[in-house]
């Protein structure tokens, strides 16, 4: 084309497809002639090309502890653009905004880069955020980058609930922590220092359970679960194991003693829950005995009034929560304690009457439970109500089973048998008794009777006075009765070897102490005799007395006529009665009213009491001669025999013949046939007193045996070679 100056004007077109890459590149052209290699013009211009950032980055620790107080600084750098970008920042595709302004830096192909930081004080919530940053301008937008924040934070515990069992099942404790890294744990129980469990979580599983097998109440406490991960400090969570167990059942009551006016005795349930028990009925058994003495309604408290030794015991209750024992039905718990009530000695086993002999060793035996310490025993005499000095005793303990009565039963269990032992001396150990036993809280006493059981004693103090020609009084103190009705013996001797049985009296259970007597008729003049007395009762004979002596007086030969007719009268009289009395025995043998023995005990009974009645007579007139002979002097003042046994002449004539044969012991029979009547009251058996005469005089087999020889008999039948005329050596003058 043609141009100014007839030149020519010569046009190009240059052709670009811009990248960010020619931004500020600079383009020229130059124009030059050929022709004349004239210096070539040029002309340039600078691309300016616009283009959005492609990219942005962050840079910054994402990994840091987050406990919401440490900052965690994140830069986000776009790419090179053009024009100039903006930055927007987002967490969780949330816009954030930033913390800093927003500052420029060159960038590649001419563009401008641009940065903006963002400060963040994260916190465990925070950890897995994703936070991302784009750059823009009005060409576009960057890609976004993303950033997942990675933190660290320490372990926090989920808080646990309390934990309820009942005894006998399983329990698991739970604990979860919230860390990062994952966890060590270990549980604890309070009070102590080693784990009772122990090992590590694991990220999304960061826990650990504390399982405990059968559970028992002992296992109910309070545990501590630690977690630690090595950040920042370990948590500590405590959780309450409570155990649901039936309780545990004791009774509680102190030992009192009779004299408190009363006792409680109560019945402590301890289980849970604890606050609801219900109880069961109170029983009473005896220690070492399984059946109940008393039974009483439940309840938390009994209260026992009118104490007795009865109310010792084994005391149970039972009660409960609701909560059975496991694997069981059982629901009611029962609990039980020892009361011991302290009581005086209870006497179990006691006789009330003994039997004692003179001079025999006495046991009394009775049986006692005390339970207060040592028991003291006592013996007194018991004399209308006052006690005196007992006896000399002994005693002896040993342990027993004794039967002791409890309320409604009686029950074995540990006493004592006691014995005392003393020796019966005289009737003064005879009678009642009291036996005192005593312990630390009172006494008691049981009182006995001692009851003679055996032979008459001994007679003492024999005396003989109103000694005549042919009679004499015999005076002497009784033995003890013996406790049955005792008759005296009187026996004669001149030789203190063979004795003749002279006189019964009859003593009966009489205990004075007044002197008994008797008066000895059909007595040899100017003789010397020997007598002793021995009493016997259906128990046996007493021992044989000390023997007396005495001589009777002498009679005057010139009254021996009138002496000598009267025994011709009296013996007149006396065959003729002995004639009637056969005739009537013989009647009453053949009636079966009486036996032979009887017949010949009888027989001498009467012929006794014929010599008797003879010598009386003789006596009396003897009696006047010597009081002619010797009325100065006084000697019947000393011998005399008293009015009641000597008759006179006069009167003797007058007495009816069958009255003159009265018995030896002055019976009040009026007639002979009388006096073969069984006397009951002379012995308990309903025996004629002398077929109750022991049929032995010597105690010594050399006396028996001499006897016997000069006899012809044996030496046990003695008594029945004695004459009833008297025995050898004794004579009638």
């Amino acid at each position: 084309m043609s141009g100014e100056n007839n030149g020519v004007v010569r046009s190009q077109i240059l052709v670009l497809y811009p990248t960010r890459y020619m931004n500020g590149n600079e383009i020229s052209c130059s124009v030059y002639n050929t022709e004349n290699l004239e210096t070539p013009v040029k002309d340039s211009a600078k691309l300016s090309i616009q283009f959005k950032p492609l990219t942005t980055t962050i840079t910054g620790n994402n990994n840091i502890i987050a406990n919401g107080i440490t900052a965690l600084t994140l830069d986000c750098t776009s790419g090179s653009s053009n024009p100039i970008s903006d930055i927007t920042w987002t967490i969780n595709n949330v816009i954030s905004k930033a913390t800093q302004d927003l500052f420029n830096l060159s960038g590649e192909y001419g563009g401008i880069k641009r940065r903006q930081r963002l400060i963040l004080t994260p916190t465990r919530d925070n950890d897995g955020d994703i936070v991302s940053c784009e750059a823009q301008n009005i060409l576009g937008t960057s890609e976004r980058i993303k950033e997942t924040l990675d933190l660290r934070y320490r372990p926090i515990i989920e808080q646990m609930s309390n934990v309820v069992v009942v005894e006998g099942n399983n329990s698991e404790l739970m604990c979860v922590a919230s860390s990062k890294p994952a966890s060590t744990f270990k549980w604890y129980k309070q009070g102590q220092q080693t784990p009772v469990n122990q090992g590590s979580g694991a990220i999304g599983n960061n826990k650990l359970p504390f399982v405990l097998i059968n559970v028992r109440k002992q296992d109910a406490a309070t545990y501590r679960c630690n977690a630690n991960n090595g950040v920042e400090v370990a948590d500590d969570e405590t959780v309450l194991l409570t155990v649901h167990y039936p309780p545990d059942v004791t009774v509680v009551g102190s030992n009192t003693s009779i004299k408190a006016t009363n006792i409680v005795i109560t019945c402590n349930a301890m289980g849970l829950p604890g606050n609801n028990y219900r109880y069961g009925k109170w029983v009473q058994t005896w220690p070492g005995h399984s059946l109940p003495l008393s039974e009483k309604p439940g309840s938390k408290t009994l209260q026992l009034t009118d104490l007795t030794y009865e109310h010792s015991g084994i005391y149970t209750c039972s009660a409960s929560n609701g909560i059975r024992v496991f694997g069981t039905d059982k629901e009611f718990i029962e609990g039980s304690a020892q009361i011991l009530i302290k009581s005086f000695p209870i006497v179990t086993k006691f006789t009330k009457k003994v039997t004692a002999k003179l001079n025999d060793r006495l046991n009394i035996e009775l049986e006692y439970y005390s339970n207060a310490g040592v028991t003291d025993v006592k013996v007194y005499k018991n004399v209308n109500g006052l006690r005196q000095t007992g006896p000399n005793y002994s005693l002896s303990k040993r342990g027993v089973l004794v039967d002791l009565p409890v309320f409604t039963q009686i029950v074995k269990t540990n006493g004592v048998k006691l014995i005392i032992s003393f020796t019966v001396m005289s009737k003064k150990d005879i009678g009642y008794f009291d036996i005192v036993l005593s312990n630390e809280v009172d006494s008691t006493f049981q009182t006995v009777e001692i009851v003679p059981d055996g032979p008459p004693g001994v007679s003492k103090n024999i005396t003989v006075d109103n000694i005549q020609q042919t009679t004499a009084r015999v005076l002497w103190q009784q033995g003890y009765h013996g406790g049955f009705p005792q008759t005296f013996l009187i026996q004669l001797s001149t030789d203190r070897v063979q004795w003749e049985n002279v006189e019964t009296v009859y003593g009966g259970t009489d205990e004075s102490e007044d002197l008994k007597q008797k008066v000895l008729t059909d007595l040899s003049h100017s003789t010397t005799y020997f007598i002793r007395i021995y009493a016997f009762n259906r128990a046996g004979n007493s021992p044989f007395s000390q023997y007396q002596n005495f001589t009777t007086h002498q009679i005057l030969r010139s009254d021996s006529r009138s002496l000598s007719v009267g025994g011709i009268v009296g013996g007149t009289l006396s065959a003729l009665v002995v004639i009637v009395l056969i005739v009537v025995l013989v009647v009453l043998f053949r009636r079966k009213t009486i036996t032979k023995d009887g017949i010949r005990t009888r027989l001498q009974t009467i012929l006794s009491a014929i010599r008797k009645q003879n010598h009386e007579q003789g006596q009396q007139q003897c009696q006047q001669t010597e009081m002619n002979n010797y009325a100065d002097n006084n000697i019947y003042e000393q011998t005399k025999v008293p009015a009641a046994e000597i008759k006179s002449n006069d009167k003797a004539n007058k007495i009816n013949l069958y009255e003159k044969l009265q018995r030896s012991n002055n019976s009040e029979n009026p007639n002979a046939y009388d006096m073969i009547k069984v006397e009951k009251e002379t012995t308990a058996d309903g025996k004629v007193e002398y077929e109750n005469l022991p049929k032995k005089t010597h105690t010594t087999d050399a006396f028996k045996t001499e006897i016997a020889e000069k006899l012809g008999k044996r030496k046990n039948r003695i008594y029945e070679n004695l004459k009833p005329g008297g025995v050898k050596g004794i004579k009638k003058k």
